[in-house]
């Protein structure tokens, strides 16, 4: 039997989007999401991160992201 977490890291994303058309049509939104990575019994991950933008105006306050992923 192996230790149950195996390793946690930092992360840290970017995304980025510029409306080409509609009412917004120019507007780009650059948005930054920092967070960690935690990896369970050697194929079972989580992620959990916060995103925020960093471009104004602010669509939205703050974005709190969590995912799974299994590798098989």
């Amino acid at each position: 039997m192996g230790e149950a977490v195996n390793g946690i890291t930092t992360f840290v994303e970017g995304y980025g989007r510029t409306d080409l058309d509609g009412p917004d049509s120019g507007q780009t939104l650059i948005s930054v999401a920092p967070g960690i990575r935690a990896t369970f019994a050697h194929c079972h991950i989580l992620m959990a991160g916060v995103e925020y933008p960093i471009t104004d105006p602010h669509p939205y306050a703050r974005i709190v992201r969590l995912s799974y992923i299994y590798n098989f």
